[in-house]
Parts: C-alpha cells; sequence; structure tokens
C-alpha cells in the first residue's frame, strides 16, 4: 500500500536507488542492494522478477488476490514461485526457472492472521524464554457467539478488552471495545464482529512498548546460538489506554468501542520518557518469537506487568518501523 511505503520512506528504509551494501561480517561494500516494487498493474510478474533475489511483501494488508493472469503462488514451504490465472496461495502452474525467496513465506504470515492463533504462539514463546517473566495476559477465543463471549468474560473477570478474531485484512480487523462489566457485553458486541477473542485488560502505566525486529540469522541458529548483531530489536515508548477506572469514567459508559489505530482512547499524560524494558530481555522474547512464528520482519507489543516482568500482547508482521530509529 502507498501508505505503508511512505512510513518505510520516513524511517529511510527501502530506498528505491542503489545501496552499498555492508554487513556485520563484510564491512567494507560487498555490492550494493535494491529495492524494486512489484506490481500486478506493470508488466507481467514473471518478467519483473528475472533479476529478483528475494521478495519482501506484506501480504496482509489485503487479502491477497490477483488482478490479472499472473499471482505468487506457493512453491515450497519457504518460497514463492510465479503461477498463471490463480490466486495467493493457488497451485503453482508454470513458474520461473529458479524459486524466488519471499521475505517472510506466506503460510509463516499467516500465523498473525488471526489473534487467537498469534497468542497460542506468543505464549509457547514467552514459556521458552525462561527467565524473562514474560506471559501473555488471560484471554480465551475464538469465540464465535455472544453466549461463548459472556461466558468467557465471566471466567476471565472484568474489565474486558474484546478483539476481533481476524487480525489484518478486513476493515473490521482493528474494531475493539473495552467492558467493565458483564452488563454491557452484548452491547459491546456491536462494535466487535465475531468471531473475537476476550482478554483481560490489565493496568499498565498507560504506556506500551512497541519492539520492531529483524532477524538475520540462519536457520540453525534460531535455538539461542548465532551473533546478536544478526537479531536486531529495537522498542520504543508510545500512549496507551488509561487506567480501566479512568478510562471508564471519562467515557461515561460501561463499554468504550475504538478502532486501535484511529480512534483509541489514550492516557492524556502518559509517562512518555519511561524507558522500555531491558533491551536483553526484549532481545531474548524477540528470538523465541521469530522461531515460534518463523518470521524474520515483525514488531511485537509489551506492557509493563503490575506483578513483576512483562506481558506480550501482539504479534504483527512487517510493522511500519516508523518509530524504530536506526532501522
Amino acid at each position: 500500500e502507498l501508505k505503508r511505503w511512505r512510513s518505510l520512506r520516513r524511517a529511510n528504509m527501502l530506498p528505491l536507488v542503489p545501496q552499498p551494501l555492508v554487513t556485520p561480517q563484510t564491512p567494507a561494500q560487498a555490492g550494493t542492494v535494491v529495492f524494486a516494487p512489484i506490481s500486478f498493474a506493470l508488466a507481467p510478474l514473471q518478467a519483473q522478477l528475472q533479476a529478483t533475489d528475494a521478495v519482501l511483501h506484506k501480504a496482509t494488508d489485503r487479502h491477497p488476490c490477483a488482478t490479472n493472469d499472473d499471482a505468487l503462488t506457493i512453491a515450497t514451504r519457504d518460497t514463492y514461485t510465479i503461477g498463471a490465472r490463480g490466486d495467493l496461495p493457488a497451485a503453482c502452474q508454470r513458474s520461473l526457472p529458479r524459486p524466488v525467496p519471499l521475505l517472510d513465506p506466506w503460510p509463516n504470515v499467516q500465523r498473525v492472521s488471526f489473534r487467537s492463533r498469534m497468542l497460542m504462539l506468543t505464549a509457547k514463546a514467552c514459556a521458552m524464554a525462561t527467565g524473562c517473566h514474560a506471559a501473555v495476559p488471560d484471554w480465551s477465543g475464538p469465540l464465535t457467539t455472544p453466549e461463548q463471549v459472556v461466558d468467557a468474560c465471566n471466567q476471565l473477570g472484568f474489565p474486558i478488552l474484546l478483539k476481533a478474531d481476524e487480525a489484518c485484512g478486513t476493515p473490521r480487523s482493528h474494531d475493539m471495545c473495552a467492558v467493565s462489566d458483564a452488563s454491557a457485553v452484548v452491547d459491546a458486541l456491536l462494535s466487535v464482529p465475531l468471531p473475537c477473542i476476550a482478554m483481560r485488560l490489565v493496568n499498565h502505566g498507560e504506556v506500551f512498548f512497541k519492539c520492531y525486529c529483524i532477524d538475520a540469522r540462519k536457520d540453525g541458529e534460531h535455538d539461542g546460538g548465532g551473533d546478536d548483531d544478526d537479531l536486531w530489536c529495537h522498542a520504543s515508548t508510545l500512549p496507551s489506554l488509561p487506567d480501566a477506572a479512568s478510562l471508564f469514567r471519562n467515557a461515561g459508559r460501561a463499554c468504550v468501542p475504538f478502532h486501535a489505530l484511529k480512534s483509541m482512547p489514550v492516557a492524556q499524560a502518559p509517562p512518555h520518557n519511561l524507558p522500555p524494558p531491558p533491551a536483553d530481555l526484549l532481545r531474548t522474547i524477540a528470538g523465541h518469537i521469530a522461531r515460534a512464528f518463523g518470521l524474520r520482519w515483525f514488531g511485537f507489543d509489551v506492557i509493563s506487568n503490575p506483578k513483576g516482568g512483562v506481558y506480550v500482547i501482539d504479534v504483527n508482521y512487517l510493522p511500519s518501523f516508523g518509530n524504530a530509529e536506526g532501522a
């Protein structure tokens, strides 16, 4: 999408002119790297990709569908090739002489497409990060009926945050609602589509920490080996929801619907200077998320756990990197 390209451009990422290729392993320039846009509206994809070494995508912005005779189609778990007359990920009908690596593979990216699946994998990653005191807030889902939502909220305890289970690719993916008591659950479902997930709303100091990660380690290094320089992780402090009492008092109602990207109510005077959790802790969590999801370009959101440690509340693929200094 154009807006995402503009965001990446502001972060000085993906420049459309040749850039020196310099890595920690090759401090001297080792050639150049060029980022070139690919479009179904231009020449056939086969012609566009003849000289391409890898494809970076954000297929989760829209449910992918080809608009002409060519479509990216799955060849193996880790590569895509060019097929004809098929929607992603249709069976490949014809291919280039060589597969084109996709960053990241579509089956791996799908693991963040639904919040219920994402939270299960995130909980697994947090459990693997021993000593980090990282966890996922109590949650339940996917919930497909109003009765299931009511039961789940009562079991979890209020306040609750309801979120659409489908995390990306639809107009309602970012519809959410904070709920203070059982009497407001049915009204909240007017604002949040089913299926959804229910998560305990944790008071977390009115800020959250958005972590941007690029994992350049080799596949065999995901178990904890590899050079730390090859796992880049940067965290930014951003304003978040007010504490629950202030949120519902200011709204004057027991349910507060909002769009997470456009209309999220934020604290009036959050502590913007609150430093993120220790870099080593975030790097450890990032490494386990990369392994659990099989992603290399990703982000995750962290909030403080009032009982100590951190909660990981979201994982997404190829974030904007707009607040990532040094990306």
